[in-house]
């Protein structure tokens, strides 16, 4: 089971931080059913003031990352370009205005770095010139505005996406781990996207399974194992 916030999207972006020294937060940003806006923050950890835009396409889902061919102006970017001083952060609100229907929607957020160096003075000592362009990207996740949130569980870790969006189910249980002589407590975690299901007890690094907690926003409910197998329906 892939999670949503892919590997290697991942690791590219903790790479482009690393150099850029720009932070955005979370790979994975929800915008809950009844929620029409959700704020990103910026962050410019670098010694070196940033210009930072922010483009937005929407996607097949966040497995391929496959652009839709047709783009409709549904998300809007407020302001869809910051300006960020020497360790300085800026909020980004991110509209959805798009339709109120039962289909979840996926879409790509790119943030793209600009660098500001020497030479020129613009305000506050700061300098401009543009020297590097680096982009960033994460996830939005717009769950529908008619929400079937449905889910069904085993009791032996086995839970399938029964519902019209996704899941994020966390695996709490032992790990091995490097150096350890005997195995850890530790959490694992996944999404599932609608019609998919996965088996917790096959997370990586796990070798005993106690339970599994299923997230929805700040929502969560928690089956431990042996509990008796349900479909759950969210209120």
């Amino acid at each position: 089971m892939k999670p949503l916030k892919l590997l290697a999207l991942a690791a590219a972006l903790m790479g482009a931080q690393h150099a850029s020294a720009i932070g955005i937060g979370s790979l994975t940003t929800e915008m809950q059913e009844n929620e029409f806006y959700v704020v990103k923050q910026i962050k410019n950890d670098d010694s070196i003031a940033k210009f930072v835009s922010t483009e937005v396409q929407e996607i097949t889902n966040p497995r391929q990352l496959n652009v839709l061919h047709e783009q409709k102006k549904d998300v809007l970017i407020s302001p869809a370009t910051v300006f960020l001083p020497p360790h300085r952060t800026a909020d980004v609100k991110i509209y959805y205005q798009g339709k109120r229907d039962d289909k979840e929607r996926y879409y790509q957020l790119s943030f793209i770095e600009q660098a500001v160096s020497s030479q020129s003075n613009i305000s506050d000592g700061v300098s401009l010139s543009a020297k590097q362009r680096i982009r960033l990207s994460s996830i939005l996740v717009v769950r529908p505005r008619m929400i079937h949130f449905k889910f069904e569980h085993d009791g032996n870790g086995r839970v399938k996406n029964i519902g019209n969006t996704f899941v994020h189910v966390t695996a709490t249980g032992k790990c091995e781990e490097k150096a350890a002589t005997e195995p850890k407590a530790c959490s694992r975690s996944t999404f599932l996207l609608p019609g998919e299901s996965g088996d917790m007890r096959k997370e990586k690094g796990l070798v005993s399974l106690q339970g599994i907690g299923v997230w929805k926003g700040s929502e969560y409910q928690y089956f431990p194992m042996n509990a008796a197998p349900s479909k759950v329906v969210a209120k």
